[in-house]
């Protein structure tokens, strides 16, 4: 497990060198470490309606104090990252795989 957060982090901050954020929801390069958080495994659940779900690893949090808007996660399984959201009663929603960390952030 700590070899899979390792290998997360180090993909987000390879990237964060090397790319810009162009992100419509105020997360910038001076604040994004207020956005990160410590990768943990989530259930994600298909945001279409249908009965699927995932396992995925959040890696951000728009709002990370009540976890009320939108989350960037890593399917370990593809290799990229994906955008969800929180939905009610806790659960969480996957809104699809974008790509890279940064092709995910700045589609948010």
């Amino acid at each position: 497990m700590n070899k899979i957060k390792s290998h997360i982090q180090e993909l987000i901050s390879k990237e964060l060198k090397g790319g810009a954020i162009d992100n419509w929801h105020g997360i910038e390069t001076d604040n994004i470490d207020q956005h990160l958080v410590t990768p943990r495994v989530q259930v994600y659940h298909d945001s279409n309606g249908a009965d699927l779900q995932w396992e995925f690893w959040t890696v951000l949090e728009e709002i990370p104090d009540d976890q009320s808007g939108y989350t960037v996660f890593y399917d370990v399984d593809v290799n990229m990252f994906g955008l969800g959201f929180h939905g009610t009663g806790g659960r969480m929603f996957s809104l699809g795989l974008y790509g890279s960390f940064l092709e995910t952030l700045n589609s948010m």
